[in-house]
């Protein structure tokens, strides 16, 4: 019977800096494509990605490389993020565009993102302002938003790309810096296109996975057309982008099992780690230094006048209770072994490690009906291994009975009525066990000790 359940804990909250995925893309047919309609008109917005490549993207040498796009083929309705002249990226909206300084083709990663508001454009390069200037005439057209590829079908990215987001603001430097480093894990204002690529495992085979998830609240999300999805080009990848959710450090004393945020339930100490996966990608990672106090309450009753305590702990503390009188504790009572002089109905609070619990109530009902010691008899050997030899006075005992501790019969049988008898133990298991002998006018009890 379980009194008091103890649990005590320590919990510390940061952020994963585990490595998530992204997806790399041939050149030669790989793109994503959305239902997303994308941002129409003039209205201001933002592009932002990070990629890897060493494609050549100089017209004549190997030629435009898109990373993001929507709209039409018609004068100023397409809206492209691009690599073009010098190797940099471009914002061009069909018959003009902006091109920057800085070549992009090194084969590092680099966070790269482009702004629009009121015809000034600005593009930057891991967080840094690259260029700037105007472009009249937008007016894009909705539709046929594509990621790697242009809109009529040619111009395929070669290379990586990861953490695709359109903004329908035009964010300044300052929040550029704040929101190039990591993942999201709830969609902010704002955010109307965010493709994590966190879809499929990094080199693995990733067949079965047909799109990516629009983690945006608009949920439109990219179906991938022409992955290879398995190997090391045309799938996914590792990623330098830090993943966003949350680290659960857990140092927990638990008074018997413990059930972790996992849902996983532990029964003894150590050290445990795993992750809790979520729909919107921003999982859980647990570290659990877990300490578990296992208290066993039982109690048992292993003479005729005794109660023992279970718990073998050393630490362990014990109280004996009056079960008759509203569980009070018995003064003195706190040793392992309970010395009982009248009948009753006694129980025995274990205490270990800050856990209380209480064994079952025993019923003493037959104090003073047996003699428990008497100098004269023998039991030997105990411990016993495959019989035990019983030394009595010449016709005092004549039956013997073998319990267990619940006072369950195992065996029983006669004894030899000249005071020396042998008894088979057998294959009876390892335990402790009570030995009764009667006779006419008379009976004992021994504890006797099997182990083979």
């Amino acid at each position: 019977m379980r009194k008091l359940y103890a649990l005590f804990s320590l919990l510390l909250i940061h952020q994963i800096t585990s490595a998530q995925a992204a997806l790399n893309l041939d050149g030669t047919d790989d793109h994503i494509t959305s239902n997303y309609s994308g941002i129409t008109g003039s209205g201001e917005r933002t592009i932002e990605a990070w990629i890897r490549t060493t494609a050549n993207s100089i017209p004549g040498q190997g030629g435009q490389k898109v990373l993001v796009n929507w709209g039409s083929m018609t004068t100023g309705t397409r809206f492209t993020f691009c690599l073009l002249w010098n190797n940099a990226i471009r914002l061009e909206i069909g018959g003009s565009g902006l091109s920057g300084n800085t070549a992009v083709n090194d084969g590092s990663w680099h966070h790269v993102a482009a702004t629009y508001k009121s015809g000034l454009v600005s593009l930057y390069v891991d967080g840094v302002l690259d260029t700037s200037g105007t472009l009249s005439g937008v007016n894009t057209s909705s539709g046929s938003f594509v990621i790697g590829r242009r809109v009529d079908g040619v111009n395929y990215f070669d290379g990586d790309i990861d953490e695709i987001r359109v903004w329908n603001t035009a964010l300044n430097p300052s929040q550029l810096a704040l929101k190039d480093s990591s993942e999201y894990c709830i969609s902010p204002n704002n955010l109307v296109a965010y493709y994590k690529c966190n879809d499929g495992t990094a080199l693995a085979n990733n067949s079965a996975i047909s799109g990516i998830i629009d983690r945006s609240a608009n949920g439109n999300n990219g179906s991938l057309q022409n992955f290879a999805l398995a190997g090391t080009g045309s799938n996914f990848i590792a990623s330098p982008v830090q993943g966003a959710g949350l680290n659960l450090a857990l140092s927990i004393n638990s008074c018997g099992p413990y059930t972790a945020p996992n849902g996983i339930t532990y029964s003894t100490s150590g050290h445990y780690q795993d992750t809790i996966n979520s729909a919107s990608g921003c999982d859980t990672i647990i570290d659990l230094n877990l300490n578990v106090t296992n208290l066993n309450s039982a109690a048992n009753r292993i003479s005729a006048n005794q109660l023992e305590a279970l718990e073998s702990d050393s630490n362990a503390q014990f109280q004996w209770l009056n079960c008759n009188n509203n569980y009070s504790k018995i003064s003195g009572a706190t040793g392992k072994v309970f010395t009982f002089v009248q009948n009753g109905n006694y129980a025995v609070e274990v205490s270990l490690n800050g856990c209380v619990d209480t064994s079952a109530c025993i019923l003493v009902s037959n104090v003073g009906l047996q003699r428990f010691e008497d100098s004269e008899i023998q039991v030997y050997p105990n411990p016993a291994h495959s019989k035990v030899q019983i030394s009595a006075k010449a016709g005092d005992y004549h039956r013997y009975y073998l319990l267990d501790l619940q006072g369950r019969q195992i065996r029983s049988g006669d004894l030899n009525l000249n005071g020396h008898s042998e008894i088979s133990l057998g294959q009876m298991p390892d335990g402790i066990y009570l030995l009764k002998l009667e006779g006419s006018n008379q009976s004992i009890q021994r504890r006797l000790h099997i182990r083979h």
